[in-house]
């Protein structure tokens, strides 16, 4: 019997050409699971860095711990002449994360009310173990200590929103005002308090505060928040605003404008 060689052959050379292609897979499956670990490595190696300087920002009672049965009094208003009146956050603003906030916005809403309105202010950023206290802007950093002489106590002076009005009546706030005997009432209405920042990498998170009791005082998250659209769009607006020209341009920009003017003279 004889053997047929050239079919053995034509065997083994299918049995070799099956072997490498499936060492060609696995080799290619290989190097797509290394590559994507080195991947995972690095997003989480990116996400621990940019974690140790994650802002996160509070409203603490200036008194103590939060008394939920008494947040109506966190909220104080009252008229300033006529024509403006002053929301007084009887809160002081810390930073008890690791990393600076960028940013902040402080968004009061009475979602209750009129839940498509709201009215926000940006305060200026806080370092890591920051606090804000109204008065002149002052910064605790964690060294020093804040003014002493306030109507309010040492450090108690509370963060102050003023308002127009006409501000107050076109978005429908509804709360009670003071009448022309009564110098400062709580606010009456449900509110809650948004605050908006990010950290130095452009990362955006909130903090949202409410008066509602049965709740918790404060939520942490991060990008994602329900908020009015008129406040997005205030945001939005602000945040496409172009930054002002540094001034070594500007007084670049100025000389060669003489320089311009020198030499036009000088060839006439």
């Amino acid at each position: 019997m004889s053997i047929d060689w050239t079919a053995v052959s034509a065997i083994a050379t299918g049995i070799a050409a099956s072997v490498t292609a499936w060492m060609a897979i696995t080799t290619k499956k290989s190097l797509q699971q290394a590559e994507k670990f080195h991947e995972q490595s690095a997003s989480q190696a990116r996400q621990y860095h940019q974690n140790g300087f994650r802002p996160i920002c509070v409203l603490e009672n200036h008194y103590g711990p939060d008394d939920p049965y008494r947040r109506e009094d966190y909220l104080m208003v009252k008229l300033c002449g006529e024509n403006e009146l002053l929301i007084s956050a009887q809160l002081k603003l810390k930073n008890i994360g690791s990393g600076p906030a960028l940013c902040v916005r402080m968004i009061l809403l009475f979602p209750h009310n009129n839940p498509d309105a709201g009215y926000f202010v940006e305060l200026i950023p806080l370092p890591a173990n920051g606090e804000y206290c109204n008065e002149k802007n002052y910064i605790i950093g964690g060294r020093g200590e804040g003014p002493a002489d306030s109507e309010y106590g040492n450090e108690k002076t509370p963060i102050q929103i003023r308002m127009t009005v006409q501000n107050y009546e076109d978005r429908k706030f509804g709360f009670r005002l003071p009448s022309g005997q009564e110098s400062e009432i709580p606010i009456d209405a449900f509110w809650e308090i948004v605050l908006k920042y990010e950290d130095v990498f452009g990362n955006k998170f909130h903090t949202v505060h409410t008066k509602d009791a049965l709740h918790p005082w404060t939520k942490v998250g991060g990008d994602q928040i329900n908020l009015p659209v008129s406040i997005r769009k205030e945001i939005e607006h602000q945040e496409k605003l172009e930054h002002l020209p540094r001034m070594n341009q500007e007084i670049s920009s100025v000389v060669q404008n003489q320089n311009f003017i020198a030499d036009a003279e000088k060839a006439l």
